[in-house]
């Protein structure tokens, strides 16, 4: 696909996404899209994951595609770093975004009620996490479907991860990593104590979780989707929005799937 007008978003911390930046304006006529995607037709995200997942959200509503260029450590939604110090270069970077795969990603819908009764929505691209807030463990309860599933987990929290957030804080704690076209979503939960013997679940990506705080006076819990947090939850459900799609450019032939294999044997 050809693209005629390409922004990038950059990290400021970073002298080596900075460098990057440059290059692209001056070899590709790139603009830095500041708050403003609507007039881009493809972004390109220069740092590491946590800045693709910024950048997502801004598009959530105009989601033109986001190519991820690593400018970080391991960079698991980004691509390799590719030298642009010269028109040539310039010329092939073009046909690399130009042949990309594109891989289509929807966010988790949260709806949380707090203790004083205030219903909050949000989206998420990587998880919702439910968090204890004080010194003992959460008690919680979840149901899938409507159908009571857990009774009670007492832990440290849960997390429900998308294909997209698995690699990350999910796979952290001990859940699987997921290939980003799997129809399927990662429920973990986070230093359980009871029950010992259960680890979490993959479920079917149109599954509705609905998860229940037990003892909300003495054992508070915190929800967050993404960076967006409620500290004080009563009752979350969360489901994936279908509404909404994400696309994220991968090179082509650049072995994605092998990554993915790669990280669950290290």
């Amino acid at each position: 696909m050809r693209y005629n007008n390409i922004g990038y978003a950059v990290d400021h911390t970073s002298k080596l996404s900075i460098d990057v930046a440059r290059a692209l304006e001056r070899y590709i006529g790139a603009r830095n899209i500041q708050d403003n995607t609507n007039e881009f037709d493809l972004v390109i995200t220069l740092g590491g994951d946590g800045l693709m997942l910024k950048v997502l959200h801004k598009v959530m509503k105009n989601p033109i595609p986001i190519y991820g260029i690593n400018c970080g450590s391991f960079g698991f939604l980004l691509n390799t770093r590719r030298n642009i110090s010269s028109k040539d270069d310039a010329k092939q970077f073009i046909q690399k975004l130009e042949s990309a795969v594109t891989v289509n990603l929807h966010p988790l819908k949260m709806h949380a009620t707090s203790t004083s009764g205030e219903i909050r929505t949000s989206l998420a691209i990587n998880e919702v996490a439910i968090l204890r807030r004080s010194h003992q463990a959460a008690n919680i309860s979840i149901k899938i479907n409507n159908e009571l599933r857990l009774q009670k987990l007492e832990a440290d929290g849960v997390l429900f991860a998308t294909p997209a957030g698995s690699s990350a804080y999910n796979f952290a704690v001990g859940g699987p990593i997921l290939p980003l076209n799997a129809n399927v979503l990662a429920l973990t939960p986070i230093s359980p104590f009871r029950p010992r013997n259960w680890r979490g679940a993959l479920l079917t990506s149109d599954s509705i979780v609905e998860f229940n705080n037990l003892s909300p006076n003495k054992r508070p819990i915190a929800v967050a989707a993404d960076s967006f947090e409620i500290s004080d939850a009563l009752t979350v459900s969360v489901s994936k929005c279908r509404d909404i799609k994400l696309n994220i450019l991968f090179d082509k032939h650049e072995g994605f799937e092998d990554r993915v294999l790669q990280e669950q044997f290290m």
